[in-house]
C-alpha cells in the first residue's frame, strides 16, 4: 500500500555541540568508544574502512553522488565517474554554467543537476542522460517548503487519513530510510512505520550525528558522521530498519563527504577523492 508522508516544518538545522572541559586520556577514550558501540547493538570498536582510490580533484571542486555515479563539478566541467571504479577514466564530461553550488539526484536513467545560489536556493535544474551526460531539458526552479509542525500519513490514491503523530515544537527533518521514515530533531532520532505511524526505534544520541548529503534510494539506510573522541578521526554510522550502527572510522584529514551509491566519497587530500564502500548495513 502506498503511503504519503505529510510533514509540516521540514527545515533541518545542524545540532550544536558542547566542548568538553578537558580531553580525556587515551584509556578513557577507548573505554567510552567501546561503551558507545555496546549501546548501539554490541558492535565492535570501529576499524578503518576499506578504500577505493578516486579521481584527482581541484581544491574548489564539488563532489556529488547520484545513483551509480560519482560527480565532480569543477566549472566549467562536470565529470561523471563510476562509483564502483572511481579510479578509471570518467564515463563522460560535459560543460556546466557557473553557480554558487549544486545538488544532484538520480531518477531512473535521468540525472537531475540543480544549480543553487548563495542562499542554497534552487536556481535551475538540468536533466541529463545518466549514460552519456547529454542535456535533455532545463527549467528555472525555486522551491519553498511551508506548513505546520505535524506529521501525518495518508493512503494513496485518495489521500484518506491513516495516522497522525504530534511532534514537539522546533526543527524537524524526515527522511526515508530502508522502508521507514526517520525523523530527526534536537531531542534525537527515531524511526516510524509509514503505514501505521508506530515508532520502531529511538536514538537520543543521534541528534549529535550529521546526515551525509547525497542521492540514495528510499530502501537505503542513512549514513551519518560524528567526530571521534580523539577529536581527529570521523566515525561513520548507518541508521535504517534495524536501528543505528557504528560502521567504522575514517582516517585523519578526510573531509567533504557525500553519498556515492552505497558508499561514501570524501576528500582525503586537497587533490584526491577516496570512496569507502559500506555494503549492507
Amino acid at each position: 500500500m502506498d503511503v504519503l508522508i505529510e510533514l509540516g516544518d521540514t527545515r533541518g538545522a545542524p545540532p550544536t555541540h558542547r566542548r568538553a572541559p578537558r580531553a580525556p586520556s587515551r584509556r578513557w577514550r577507548v573505554a567510552l568508544l567501546l561503551a558507545a558501540c555496546a549501546l548501539l547493538g554490541g558492535a565492535a570498536a570501529p576499524a578503518h574502512l576499506s578504500t577505493r582510490v578516486g579521481p584527482p580533484v581541484s581544491g574548489h571542486a564539488t563532489l556529488l553522488g547520484a545513483g551509480p555515479l560519482l560527480l565532480v563539478v569543477d566549472p566549467p566541467t562536470l565529470s561523471a565517474y563510476d562509483v564502483a571504479a572511481p579510479y578509471r577514466a570518467p564515463r563522460w564530461r560535459v560543460a556546466v554554467p557557473p553557480a554558487a553550488g549544486w545538488s544532484a539526484e538520480a531518477a531512473g536513467d535521468v540525472l537531475l543537476l540543480t544549480e543553487r545560489d548563495q542562499a542554497r536556493q534552487a536556481v535551475a535544474t538540468t536533466a541529463r542522460s545518466m549514460r552519456t551526460g547529454e542535456a535533455l531539458w532545463r527549467r528555472p526552479e525555486r522551491v519553498y517548503a511551508v506548513g505546520e509542525a505535524a506529521v501525518a500519513g495518508y493512503d494513496l490514491p485518495g489521500l484518506a487519513p491513516r495516522w497522525e503523530m504530534p511532534v514537539q515544537p522546533g526543527e524537524l527533518t524526515l527522511r526515508a530510510c530502508q522502508g521507514l521514515v526517520c525523523a530527526q530533531d534536537e531531542h534525537g532520532r527515531r524511526a516510524l512505520d509509514p503505514a501505521s505511524g508506530v515508532v520502531r526505534w529511538t536514538w537520543p544520541a543521534g541528534a549529535r550525528w550529521h546526515t551525509v548529503a547525497g542521492t540514495r534510494a528510499a530502501t537505503d539506510a542513512l549514513v551519518l558522521l560524528q567526530t571521534a573522541a580523539d577529536g581527529r578521526r570521523t566515525l561513520v554510522a548507518t541508521a535504517g530498519r534495524d536501528g543505528p550502527r557504528v560502521r567504522g572510522a575514517l582516517p585523519v584529514g578526510v573531509s567533504h563527504c557525500r553519498r556515492a551509491g552505497s558508499g561514501l566519497a570524501c576528500r582525503e587530500s586537497a587533490s584526491r577523492v577516496t570512496v569507502w564502500p559500506l555494503g549492507a548495513p
